[in-house]
Order: C-alpha cells, then sequence, then structure tokens
C-alpha cells in the first residue's frame, strides 16, 4: 500500500549521461511544484552515471538500474511501470526544465478535466546558449480528427488515466517516444502552448543518420493507427518515408547544422530573456552540488 504518492511522476531513462544528468535533476530541485517523484532507469550505464545521480540526497528521486543496456524503449517502457503518479512527464538526462514547467501543466490538467494531454514549446540550445525555438502554437485538438500529430514527447505531460494499456514499444530503438504520443492520444483531446519550458541540446543529440532512421520508425508508427483511422493512416506513413531522401539531399548540399536549424524559429529577445532567467536559477543551484 502506498501512502499519499505524489501527484505527478518525471520519467527519466539514462544511459552514460554522466556530464549531464546532475544539471537535469538540479532542474528539478528547482522546481516551484514540489509534489512529484522522479523515476529513473538507469540503462546499464558503464560510466559515472550512478556515482553523479548518488551525490543529489533527496526522497523523491528513485533509482532502479538494468544490468546490462536494454535500450531507450525498454528504459522508457520501465520507467511507466515503475510510476505512480496521477500525471506523467519525462525529462531526459541530457535537457532541463525550466522551473515554473511542472506547476504550469498541473495547473492547466487540474482546471480541464476534458484534456488528456498539454505540451509545451522546447528551447533548443547549442553549448548552453538558446539558438532556436520549436512549438505547435496555442491550439487545442482533438486527435479523433485523424491528422499529422505535432506534439512532441519531451515536453509533454499526460493524464495516467488516458494512458490505459498502452506502453512504449521495445521494438522501436528510435521514435519510441512520438509512437507511444500517438496511440495514447487517439480519439483524445490535446492542448499546445507556444510557452518555452524544456530545453533540448538538438544539435548534440541528432545527427543525419538517426534523424533518417527517425523517420522509418515514424512510418511504422502511423501505421500503427490502422485500426483506430483506416487506409488514411498510410498516407502519413508514405509521406513520412519521403522525407528521408529530401533530409539527405538537403543535408548535403546545405549542411546538417543549417538544416536542423531550419527545423525551429529565431527566439525573440523576451524568449531569449526568460531563458537566461530560468538558466540562471538552475547554475546556481547546479554549482551547490559541484
Amino acid at each position: 500500500m502506498i501512502d499519499n504518492p505524489p501527484l505527478v511522476s518525471v520519467l527519466m531513462p539514462v544511459f552514460n549521461a554522466q556530464d549531464t544528468v546532475l544539471y537535469s535533476l538540479c532542474s528539478l530541485l528547482a522546481q516551484t511544484y514540489s509534489n512529484w517523484e522522479c523515476v529513473i532507469v538507469n540503462d546499464g550505464s558503464n560510466d559515472a552515471t550512478l556515482k553523479n545521480l548518488a551525490v543529489i540526497n533527496d526522497e523523491r528521486i528513485r533509482v532502479y538500474s538494468f544490468p546490462y543496456n536494454k535500450g531507450r524503449g525498454a528504459a522508457r517502457k520501465k520507467t511507466l511501470e515503475l510510476a505512480r503518479g496521477e500525471y506523467i512527464t519525462m525529462l531526459d538526462a541530457d535537457d532541463w526544465l525550466y522551473p515554473e514547467k511542472i506547476a504550469f501543466q498541473v495547473d492547466y490538467l487540474e482546471k480541464n478535466k476534458d484534456v488528456s494531454l498539454h505540451t509545451m514549446g522546447m528551447a533548443l540550445a547549442n553549448k548552453g546558449e538558446l539558438v532556436g525555438v520549436r512549438s505547435g502554437g496555442d491550439l487545442c485538438k482533438d486527435y479523433s480528427d485523424f491528422h499529422r500529430l505535432n506534439v512532441p514527447h519531451a515536453p509533454s505531460m499526460l493524464r495516467r488515466s488516458a494512458i490505459g494499456d498502452e506502453d512504449y514499444d521495445e521494438r522501436f530503438l528510435l521514435a519510441q517516444d512520438q509512437d507511444f504520443i500517438r496511440r495514447v492520444l487517439a480519439g483524445r483531446k490535446y492542448f499546445s502552448t507556444s510557452s518555452l519550458a524544456y530545453v533540448y541540446e538538438e544539435a548534440q543529440s541528432v545527427s543525419v543518420k538517426k534523424a533518417v532512421r527517425a523517420y522509418f520508425f515514424s512510418s511504422r508508427s502511423y501505421a500503427k493507427l490502422y485500426k483506430k483511422f483506416g487506409f488514411k493512416v498510410y498516407i502519413l506513413s508514405l509521406a513520412e518515408l519521403l522525407k528521408v531522401p529530401f533530409f539527405c539531399i538537403m543535408c548535403f548540399l546545405r549542411g546538417r547544422e543549417s538544416v536542423l536549424a531550419a527545423r525551429s524559429v529565431e527566439p525573440s529577445s523576451d524568449q531569449q530573456r526568460e531563458y537566461k532567467k530560468a538558466k540562471k536559477v538552475i547554475d546556481q543551484l547546479y554549482l551547490k552540488f559541484l
């Protein structure tokens, strides 16, 4: 029997993240909302990840380790299995959150019971500097009407009740996050805001090979929705495959970093200011653990 389980579970799969995981966790400790747990699955790391995790002594942080590397899909699946919260959100071990992120999303979902998922804008950083912004804008949509789903996994918060029997697909070496979101949202309502709250270092995380493979897995993901939406899912499934030659040609002509930069927009002065304000809070806390 679990007494007073946390309202929010933060899922964090970790593999060889010794250089970044402590900073990521500091962004959790800096949250203005406190009723959370962080479920960490160490996916067979062979560096100093576990040693760095032990630096923070907080009972809200729970660590489970695989004896060997099983892959991101298996690690995500285990974090979800161990989660106790009514709301599920994510934090990868090389990313970080703005201090108000969890409070903002909990407040919205508590007030809007018909919405199953809330997602926010992503701040794209390069060596600690804000270089781009990516968001789906401010909108509320129902995924009962089939369309291309532009809902990022990382900055999202979901109701556990909406997830039901859905789970991360261990067979998906990449894009298992988008595959999971699409299946959970089928037939449900979601809300997207352009407000930034999740920081992702894309330039260090995405290679041409990884992006190409992700398109193939994304194509398979759309095809999985056939029973829910019928033959029209294959239109988007094919569209994902057609992105592969286009992406490769553009990377050859313009370079990888230029192509990745084109997927986002330049941050405004207000966004730069809010980013620096948030980063300053995390930096100050991080220095205490060094």
